[in-house]
């Protein structure tokens, strides 16, 4: 382990209350009091220089330095690294955006540290009464959370800032005195928050209920420190709580989400714990009999100015506890990867390397997602391959539209004003070119300074140009660290198979303890222990650490890493009914998971009931009745109230048809009500949030976040497919554009590549119903009027063809559009679209006949010799259909009459 103390990441003594890391980029930000008496400052800084000042004195160490009007109690990255959010003594929760770098010499002399990066303030959020002390953002990224003084938890709209979601208030049985600490599920079911009032309540987010709240451990607790974070373990199976008490001795509190059993603690600290981070990825660790555990990692500060590091659970003692590290509290600890950076109320900053061979290998992003499968049936969207949220959240649209007109009216708009951003964009590249041709020039000209003087004799001098305020250059990337520089002694006692090592600009002393490892007994409580248990609370300039046995156990064995290419997002755009402009969805690909955006959560819902004019289903999200918060659903004739429901979670999707409505809700359910009386029919179970729902007639089909289809016939209560994954079908760098159902209750999606699919369940496949492969330029032209008039019929009618290609030889023209209308003949059959099927059979006859396909046209026949049915069809009236159409050639009708017999 090494230890770094850079001395020059301050606040020119002022304290430091919170940090945190660029998910990234190497970046650390940290906030708290300025130099100036009663102002907040946040800092960006380079950890570049930090692991290694001596590689290259050019870079620069500080990146930004932003001043604010209050004290920044704070700071925290959204999770894809876009955006900083940082709460303060003003009431205020600021968001800011990072808005590219800066290149600048400064001002002749002044003194004023430079920044390099620019972030401007893009929302300032003034919802809070009183100091703001606590901010998060969500794991999947849809929402922020922020506690107050004030009492209250605001859940705010991650991808609509500043739109608030709720007030966890007393309300709602909340907190009933300052909120000093939020943390954030990570399989996104519960938010966490701790208050003074010595409680922890976890919230659902689905409905934003409590649903337990945990006092007993914190009842003796005196409330001594100025902030509470608590985190949630890698896999969300224990909440860590800091601020316990037990035995009259300060503990952190582990709480198991299985039951909410609050009968653990780890112990040692003198003074109350203030903050626990645990690791966002479970670590593979090595006990001392070498026995390989997947255990979460944890760091755990506290106001006796000590850190301990743990794994747990199943290991007895801390990792590694170092002691009087700072001159006061530990305010905030943040991880990257194996290494832990800690800041202090006394104004420093320590960063903390740890190697594999000392604590273990953490678990693949593939890895988690797995763990997380098994333990919960689902995968949380940051364990998917990549994190879902790898661009800044985009502006949804929920517009609704009332004619086909309308809708054609704005898709040409967006079209065209695609159109000008790409114009105003070569534009744009075509002005920076000249600024920078201009700008060299400039610098060439003014390599040398000029003096020249005036006829009274007086001199003139023309400064040297420096250089532009512009940077052209893109921002530092990561780099591995060679060496590390610390200014602290610091003294290890480890294991009898740990050596000492010494490095440059590392002043390290070791001491080796023998003696046999023996097996730590089986215990419920955990203990932290230390060398100094007679210390007194003054400040020291040497640290004592104190590494445990199991820390020096045999090295996990290294795991290949199984993370795919970066994948690419897309944006799906569901029709239904196909005059209705529907929210778009982004799609995250990998090589075998697909996962959608969930549905923003909104007060109020309104869908039209499909083919019923003026019959509507309106959801309120946040109806309240006697101090319940609950949803409830209306279903409106003509503005007349016809039937309502009440459902415990918000509603995130709504379908409905004159026979059904469907409701799909944050808790992973799908509720289907009778439209004519409201009976509820169904309430179906699913893998994860649905974020479309659809109906045709009797049949239902649910997508879910995760990209699993299922449809179902209501009437039967019959599943017609059940979860079956669209990761076949999904291309990478494609917008999934339509998604409808077929009477056989068939899924029909289609893909900006062109690509239509449906799933055939006799061949347990997802079948390829039409493309824009180049190959079809060289089959004839098919008429609307070929096709026919059902579901498959007018999607294909819609759907944009490519000129055919001009001199193609015969035999390759027929072969092309012989293949063609067999490949939509299959689809028609698999989708049960009779009235489709008739007329692509009609057609496909006529081409053979075309084509003088004689043996194809005889097999044809065979196909439908006796009696029967086929796609609903009477296979005799179809093959007296294709006889009379064969007929119309001479040649063609009497080779069949010929061989009737043999045929027929």
């Amino acid at each position: 382990m090494k230890l770094i103390n850079p001395p020059w990441v301050s606040h020119d003594g002022g304290a430091i209350y919170s940090l945190d890391v660029h998910p990234y980029a190497d970046k650390i930000v940290t906030c708290g009091q300025g130099d100036i008496g009663g102002n907040g400052l946040i800092v960006v800084w380079n950890s570049i220089p930090i692991l290694n000042e001596d590689r290259d004195k050019n870079i620069p160490k500080i990146l930004a330095r932003i001043q604010h009007q209050a004290g920044v109690n704070c700071v925290r990255w959204s999770t894809d690294g876009t955006l900083l959010a940082a709460a303060s003594d003003d009431k205020v929760v600021t968001v800011y955006e990072y808005g590219g770098r800066v290149k600048s010499s400064g001002t002749i002399g002044s003194k004023e540290i430079l920044a390099v990066e620019k972030y401007r303030i893009v929302h300032n959020m003034h919802m809070h009464t009183m100091e703001v002390l606590s901010v998060e953002w969500s794991d999947d990224g849809r929402f922020l959370a922020s506690g107050s003084m004030d009492n209250t938890v605001i859940i705010w709209n991650a991808k609509r800032l500043p739109e608030k979601v709720i007030v966890l208030d007393h309300k709602r049985d909340g907190h009933t005195a300052p909120v000093k600490g939020i943390s954030w599920d990570p399989i996104g079911k519960y938010i966490a928050t701790q208050s003074a009032d010595k409680t922890v309540k976890c919230w659902k987010t689905d409905n934003w209920q409590c649903e337990k709240t945990v006092s007993e451990p914190f009842v003796e607790s005196g409330q001594t420190t100025m902030f509470s974070r608590l985190g949630w373990a890698a896999d969300g199976q224990f909440l860590f709580a800091p601020c316990a008490m037990n035995n009259q001795g300060p503990v952190c509190q582990i709480i198991r989400r299985k039951d909410w059993d609050s009968s653990m603690d780890l112990v040692g600290h003198r003074k109350a714990v203030t903050v626990v981070k645990v690791s966002k990825r479970l670590l593979h660790y090595v006990d001392y009999s070498g026995k390989k555990m997947q255990v979460s990692l944890l760091a755990v500060g506290s106001r006796d100015k000590s850190l301990s590091v743990w794994v747990f659970p199943l290991v007895k003692r801390p990792v590694i506890v170092m002691t009087r590290i700072f001159k006061h509290s530990i305010m905030d600890i943040t991880w990257k990867g194996l290494d832990l950076v800690v800041c202090s109320q006394d104004g420093s900053v320590k960063y903390f390397v740890f190697s594999v061979k000392e604590l273990g290998d953490l678990a693949s992003i593939e890895q988690m997602g797995t763990e997380c499968e098994l333990l919960y049936k689902s995968k949380p969207p940051q364990f998917c391959e990549q994190d879902l949220n790898c661009a800044t959240p985009g502006k949804l649209n929920s517009t609704f539209i009332d004619t086909a007109e309308q809708l054609v009216a704005k898709r040409k708009a967006e079209e065209a004003t695609m159109d000008v951003d790409s114009t105003k964009s070569s534009f744009m590249e075509k002005i920076d070119a000249i600024q920078k041709r201009k700008t060299e020039e400039l610098l060439e000209k003014r390599k040398e300074q000029v003096e020249t003087r005036t006829n009274d004799g007086k001199r003139r001098i023309q400064p040297i140009f420096l250089a532009s305020t512009v940077d052209d250059e893109p921002p530092a990337t990561s780099v591995p660290a060679t060496s590390t520089t610390t200014t602290t002694t610091t003294t290890v006692q480890a294991s009898s198979n740990s050596e000492p090592t010494t490095e440059e600009n590392v002043v390290t002393t070791g001491k080796v303890v023998a003696g046999k490892q023996s097996p730590p007994p089986k215990k419920t409580r955990l203990e932290l222990t230390t060398d100094d248990s007679t210390a007194d609370d003054s400040s020291d300039d040497c640290a004592d650490i104190t590494m445990s046995d199991d820390e020096s156990a045999k090295d996990a064995s290294a795991q290949p890493s199984s993370k795919g290419p970066a994948e690419q997002m897309m944006r799906a755009d569901f029709k239904k009914p196909s005059l209705r402009l529907v929210d778009n969805t982004h799609i995250a690909v990998s090589d075998a998971n697909t996962v959608l955006d969930t549905p923003e959560q909104k007060s109020t819902l309104t869908e039209t009931v499909i083919g019923l004019i003026g019959d509507t289903v309106d959801i309120q999200n946040e109806w309240a009745c006697t101090g319940t918060t609950t949803s409830k659903l209306t279903y409106t004739k003509k503005k007349e109230h016809v039937w309502s429901a009440f459902v415990g979670p918000p509603v995130a999707i709504v379908a409905a048809n004159r026979l059904w409505t469907v409701v799909g809700c944050f808790d992973r359910t799908v509720r289907v009500y009778a439209s004519t009386s409201g009976r509820l029919q169904s309430c179906l179970q699913l893998d994860s949030v649905p974020v479309r729902v659809g109906l045709n007639g009797n049949k239902m089909f649910a997508l879910t976040q995760t990209g699993r289809f299922s449809s179902w016939d209501v009437e039967k209560c019959k599943a017609l497919l059940s979860r079956q994954p669209i990761s076949d079908c999904v291309s990478k760098d494609a917008n999934l554009t339509s998604i409808s159902l077929s009477p056989l209750g068939m899924p029909l999606i289609g893909f900006s590549t062109g690509n239509l699919f449906t799933f055939s369940t006799d061949m347990q496949c997802w079948h390829l119903v039409d493309s824009s492969s180049s190959v079809l330029r060289l089959c004839d032209s098919i008429e609307p009027y070929e096709l026919g008039d059902g579901q498959l019929g007018k999607i294909l009618k819609k759907r944009k063809r490519g000129v055919p290609a001009l001199k193609v030889p015969a035999g390759v023209r027929s072969s092309v559009t012989e293949n063609q209308l067999e490949s939509w003949l299959a689809s028609a059959l698999i989708t049960g679209c009779s009235t489709d099927y008739r007329r692509l059979l009609m057609t496909y006859a006529q081409q053979l006949i075309k084509d003088k396909s004689t043996i194809k046209l005889k097999e044809l026949l065979t196909k439908f010799e006796g009696n029967g049915l086929i796609c609903g069809l009477q296979k005799n009236a179809l093959r007296q259909d294709i006889e009379d159409i064969v007929k119309t050639d001479p040649i063609l009708a009497t080779m069949i009459t010929a061989k009737r017999n043999t045929i027929i």
